[in-house]
């Protein structure tokens, strides 16, 4: 079978001959001279990441840095089948529901002493222990808690090839095409269309953030056609 393409191609291949949705090009000029004008400015630090999300840690160690990545290994499907029957969760006073939801069971986590954001607890932490995590104020679970186990399993085994660092998998290179995400199954998503694989590796979902947090800089060099990592 043919290797699927990669992710931009698969994009670009899907954008083309999708029916139902379509990409607004203008909408996508306006986002892009949006984040372009930001690009100095303090959103895209470690401070207005913790302005944006008051659930995140402050990032002074390695352990809360690797909060980005448990947080971003389990960010999917939060659709309730019923919109009056959600999984919340309340932390330090307040309640939330759907991605939020899940910040807040993993700092609630850090709060109680549960070495949540441990590369060797994400490899090893049983489906029982993670549901008393990811538990819900109300009769609603936390969605798919079974695959939310599994990717935070494997993630926690790729971390530790890495020492358990987040910050040592970045320096390293890593990126969501290296060997690292494509040997790691809940990364490898694919699709078969008319003649065609496509693939989608979301890996970290973040990856600026993660590595502006990390001590790491961004830049876009004037000739360059995509960003350049710098440490």
């Amino acid at each position: 079978m043919e290797e699927p393409l990669p992710p931009r191609e698969s994009g670009r291949w899907v954008a083309e001959r999708s029916r139902d949705v379509f990409v607004e090009e203008e909408g996508v000029r306006r986002a892009a001279e949006m984040l372009y004008a930001l690009r100095d400015s303090e959103v895209f630090t470690p401070q207005g990441w913790k302005k944006m999300n008051p659930l995140a840690p402050a990032f002074d160690s390695d352990l809360h840095i690797n909060w980005v990545f448990v947080v971003d290994t389990m960010n999917f499907s939060f659709w309730p089948d019923h919109d009056d029957r959600q999984c919340t969760v309340t932390c330090r006073g307040a309640t939330y529901s759907g991605y939020m939801a899940l910040c807040a069971a993993v700092t609630r986590a850090m709060d109680e002493g549960v070495p949540i954001t441990d590369a060797a607890y994400m490899a090893s932490v049983s489906l029982e222990d993670l549901g008393r995590v990811l538990r819900s104020d109300t009769a609603t679970p936390m969605p798919m808690l079974s695959e939310r186990h599994r990717a935070l399993n494997e993630g926690g085994a790729v971390l530790l090839r890495y020492g358990g660092s987040l910050r040592r998998f970045l320096s390293h290179g890593a990126t969501p095409g290296d060997s690292s995400a494509t040997s790691w199954t809940t990364c490898r998503r694919t699709a078969t269309r008319p003649s065609t694989r496509v693939r989608r590796l979301p890996f970290i979902r973040e990856p600026r953030s993660c590595w502006l947090i990390s001590g790491g800089s961004w830049r876009r060099e004037e000739k360059e056609a995509s960003p350049t990592w710098t440490t």
